[in-house]
């Protein structure tokens, strides 16, 4: 009994010394940061060597279920086993009273979306189509990637989605199963490359796949896909095709300075030009658009030296009627000869294990602009052409402290610039209500550092939580939805390795109205995928005409000055509207644009 009594009181200490040692909770050292399968073996590891398990739910705070599968500072299970069928968990590793911070584990669908309209190898006739795709369980966006050249999509050996032959135009990403073409990208991620999207046009096969995307950022986007489909325009303009005159096709150029020219189309309000880079990296080669400005000329100079590499570029020519519709010239292409060097751009962990899908900015001190964001591959990786010069290479990703590094590269040179992020542990969580304390999902929180440049956001999920990993500081945070009034803004400091709730509910009041209308020429006829801007004094939003010239927002009651604008066309003189709670309101008389504009637009 002695013996038995002592077991015990010495098992008592030692439970006590572990729950001291471990008052600060459980210290994760690994966890997978890459899109998961059904069937994949998940292991965490943590840095206790106690006995726990993982609890998980389907939204920020909310641990309802937890695995069959326990282990001692490490844990390995399938995620069918455990019944986590594809979707976006919130997760901690629990153990009594001791848990770790939240984390993410992403489980991928193996099903893509089924793309609806436009149906493959169908002729349309309008030149804002609406693209439709079924949904998918479980995931939450949606990416969608447009080229007006054929596309081909492949798997290589590691998993990574291969992209060839496409000549994109335009991507958004979307919580809906919808989007008109030239909408603004929801995510924010391409709307600076979108603002000026070419119009769609006769005589061009169109290419659109939409890919499954699970957090709102094009690094969480899926390889799995159904597929390409494709579409034609009937509906042509009565224009010819602008005839391309200089640079001609297939020469070297080397020029600081290259003057793009072209023959005048009669009847033509402005010209777009629509300049794409070739780019090939692990195995896929594809153009982007990278300058897209719009003239009434029949030239344009461009500073290449600035904004060019040594490589392949190809270039057309669209000729815009009064209407927005145009028709392109043929492509040519052109090679840019000046020294290269190479930033080799590899993304790590604390542990310098290697970091995957980090989003990278290049800027140049003194070198050529890249006028993009670039994202680092799975394996952590980005080989990026430059001219020689002078960098800082900024580096970004969910759950991690952004760092940035700068370099000087020479001529020939391939640079090594080695980025370590560190992992957050310090965590934000809240939740958005309306005005009738109803969870409200799919409302953006905007955390601003005290003093700080550092802004960071977050979507609120299914159940209008939200988490978000930062640096210790003091926080001001508030939340904003389309429709509704923002919520005060709270005030939270956050110390080192601290989990901080916020101490009240963000509360959004809905308070919509909506404004419609229509813009025309001169001459009575309606402008298509023209832009229409909202502003008051805090807001601006913004949407695009349709075939007909019809606009239609969603707005908050207020005063709004409205104004449109369009390659070609002078800007509107603002006009002030006052909308009431609930009013539906259709501007008269109609926005009429004069296209008698010299303009040189860009970016």
């Amino acid at each position: 009994m002695n013996q038995l009594r002592l077991v015990k009181i010495i098992f008592v200490l030692l439970f006590l010394v572990a729950e001291s040692v471990f008052s600060a909770g459980i210290t994760l050292i690994r966890i997978p940061e890459v899109l998961l399968r059904e069937t994949s073996t998940i292991e965490i590891q943590w840095q206790e060597p106690i006995q726990a398990k993982m609890k998980f739910g389907l939204s920020s705070g909310n641990y309802s279920l937890e695995t069959m599968a326990s282990g001692t500072g490490k844990l390995s299970f399938m995620a069918a086993d455990e019944g986590m069928s594809p979707g976006v968990y919130y997760c901690i590793i629990s153990s009594g009273s001791l848990s770790s911070m939240e984390f993410k584990l992403i489980i991928e669908s193996t099903t893509a979306p089924y793309l609806r309209s436009p149906v493959n190898n169908t002729v349309i006739a309008t030149s804002m189509p609406t693209f439709r795709w079924d949904p998918v369980v479980g995931v939450p966006f949606y990416h969608l990637i447009l080229s007006d050249q054929p596309v081909e999509l492949q798997e290589d050996e590691n998993g990574e989605l291969l992209l060839n032959g496409g000549n994109i135009i335009w991507q958004v990403i979307t919580p809906n199963t919808s989007v008109v073409y030239g909408e603004t990208d929801p995510s924010g991620f391409f709307q600076g490359l979108n603002q000026n999207a070419p119009p769609i046009m006769a005589n061009i096969n169109y290419n659109w796949i939409v890919l499954n995307n699970y957090g709102n950022h094009p690094a969480l986007s899926s390889i799995v896909q159904a597929g390409v489909s494709s579409f034609r325009l009937s509906l042509d303009s009565s224009l010819p095709a602008p005839a391309l005159q200089s640079p001609a096709a297939h020469v070297d150029i080397s020029a600081a300075k290259i003057v793009f020219k072209w023959s005048s189309v009669p009847g033509a309000a402005a010209y777009r030009l629509l300049l794409s880079e070739t780019i090939e990296q692990e195995g896929s080669t594809s153009s982007y658009i990278l300058w897209n400005p719009v003239t009434t000329d029949t030239f344009i100079e461009l500073q290449a030296r600035a904004f060019l590499k040594g490589a392949n570029y190809s270039w057309r020519v669209v000729a815009l009627d009064q209407s927005g519709h145009g028709v392109a010239s043929p492509i040519r292409k052109f090679a840019y000869k000046v020294p290269n060097a190479t930033l080799h751009i590899h993304t790590f962990r604390s542990d310098h294990s290697s970091l995957p899908r980090v989003e990278l900015r290049i800027t140049p001190v003194d070198g050529s602009s890249e006028l993009s964001n670039l994202l680092t591959t799975d394996s952590g990786v980005l080989d990026q052409l430059v001219q020689p010069g002078e960098y800082t290479v900024f580096a970004a990703k969910t759950e991690y402290a952004d760092t940035l590094a700068t370099i000087a590269v020479e001529a020939g040179e391939t640079a090594n610039v080695n980025l370590v992020l560190r992992k957050l542990i310090q965590l934000i969580s809240g939740e958005v209500i309306d005005q009738t304390s109803t969870p409200l999902p799919g409302a953006t929180v905007y955390l601003q550092e005290f003093q700080k440049a550092l802004a960071k956001s977050a979507t609120t999920d299914i159940q209008g939580r939200f988490s978000i990993l930062l640096v210790p500081g003091t926080w001001f945070i508030r939340a904003e939805k389309i429709g509704y009034t923002h919520s005060d803004t709270l005030t939270v400091s956050l110390g080192s390795g601290q989990k901080a709730v916020l101490p009240s509910r963000l509360k959004l009041v809905e308070n919509s109205a909506r404004l419609a209308g229509f813009v025309k020429t001169t001459n009575g006829i309606p402008i298509v995928n023209c832009r229409i801007v909202a502003a008051s004094e805090k807001y601006e939003f913004s949407a695009k005409t349709d075939f007909n010239g019809r606009f239609d927002l969603e707005l908050l009651a207020g005063q709004w000055v409205v104004y449109a604008e369009k390659d070609g066309f002078v800007r509107s003189t603002g006009r002030t509207v006052r909308l009431t709670p609930g009013q539906s309101l259709n501007l008269s008389p109609d926005i009429i644009l004069d296209n008698n504009a010299a303009i040189v637009s860009g970016i």
